[in-house]
């Protein structure tokens, strides 16, 4: 009878609390391939590490002690769940940090049974969770609760009108990442404002009208506020859109929306106070602002990437971008009628002409 995948994950946590102090990782790690991905556990930094013997490198040179590992059994299933390409294990743990930082920490590991029978791991993420001393602030007791003789919204047109006077963070960009940025630094009491030159949720409203989450919704919950029991399993980009926006007014966010970054002049950093200038214009209006510091959340692909495909240059005929043209397909496949379907976007002209196979 094979072991239960809890047994197999817990099993796999306490080989890998051995390997810490043993450094011997082979045990723990798929050896032809395997990956660590560390989120400011072991360093200062965002790292990866790709191979056992890098691995092994990075985490010998790390000074911080891991240790008490488990199985983060409050998540969905029981924090173990089925892999399928490859197939095998992902599961869900917790465990603390010592060393010149105390903190808590998660990780996220992907267990492949190897040709021997034994369970090692192929992927390991680590994150940092909470610095001792300074958890994340939980709980219903709002960070701005009113004074007396004002009502709330009083209080909130106060803090809103003065958002921009001794500004901590400045977000660029309001779409997902950012929302969730400004929702954490204002739950640890933390000044921020969040712009963006378009409104909130048109980042997913202007897409393409069959767009949809391409992974289920408990993978891509927001802190501190959950997607409506109800909703589908996969969000379709209009209740995506609608979210975006209601996440901002029930977390009390600080957003400007028409609001854009400047490059011209651009944003330059003051050693001795420790603050930017940046210029943002806020719907005509300039505005200059002085954050401590500047996160940028933009998205991944808000710019379309250009490719030098070699023999580009060489190409006598007319090379086009995806990104904002108007198309005509021509096609009997059904293969390109479904990517007409996948790519039709506001704006641009499709039309599928249907002929007799030779």
């Amino acid at each position: 009878m094979s072991p239960e995948p809890a047994t197999v994950v817990s099993a796999w946590l306490d080989a890998f609390a051995s390997a810490l102090v043993t450094g011997d990782l082979t045990s723990v790690f798929n050896t032809e391939d395997c990956w660590l991905r560390d989120l400011l556990v072991l360093s200062r930094d965002f790292t990866t590490v790709q191979g056992i013997t890098n691995i092994s490198a990075y985490l010998h040179e790390a000074d911080r002690r891991l240790y008490n590992f488990r199985l983060d059994t409050r998540t969905n299933n029981g924090g173990v769940t089925l892999a399928a390409n490859p197939p095998g294990l992902t599961a869900l743990f917790r465990f603390d940090i010592a060393g010149d930082l105390a903190a808590t920490a998660r990780g996220c590991v992907r267990l492949v049974q190897q040709t021997d029978g034994e369970w090692r791991a192929w992927t390991v993420l680590l994150v940092l969770q909470d610095i001792v001393g300074h958890e994340e602030n939980v709980g219903r007791a709002p960070v701005h609760v009113p004074r007396d003789g004002q009502t709330w919204d009083e209080v909130w047109e106060e803090n809103s009108a003065s958002i921009a006077d001794d500004l901590a963070v400045l977000v660029v960009g309001a779409g997902h990442c950012g929302l969730m940025m400004a929702a954490r630094l204002r739950q640890m009491g933390i000044k921020a404002l969040v712009i963006d030159r378009a409104k909130v949720g048109d980042s997913w409203q202007n897409r393409y009208p069959s767009l949809k989450l391409h992974t289920p919704t408990f993978m891509n919950s927001f802190p501190y506020h959950s997607y409506p029991a109800t909703w589908p399993t996969y969000l379709p980009r209009s209740k995506m859109s609608s979210f975006l926006r209601s996440y901002r007014d029930a977390l009390d966010l600080f957003v400007w929306e028409s609001t854009e970054l400047l490059s011209d002049p651009r944003p330059t950093y003051d050693d001795a106070t420790k603050r930017w200038t940046v210029h943002v214009n806020r719907e005509g209006d300039v505005r200059i602002l002085h954050p401590r510091h500047i996160v940028i959340a933009i998205g991944l692909n808000m710019l379309p990437r250009q490719y030098d495909v070699p023999g580009m240059a060489d190409f006598q005929g007319v090379v086009y971008h995806s990104a904002g043209k108007r198309v005509v397909v021509v096609s009997v496949y059904i293969a390109l009628n479904r990517f007409v379907l996948l790519i039709d976007a506001s704006g641009a002209v499709y039309s599928v002409q249907k002929q007799k196979n030779a």
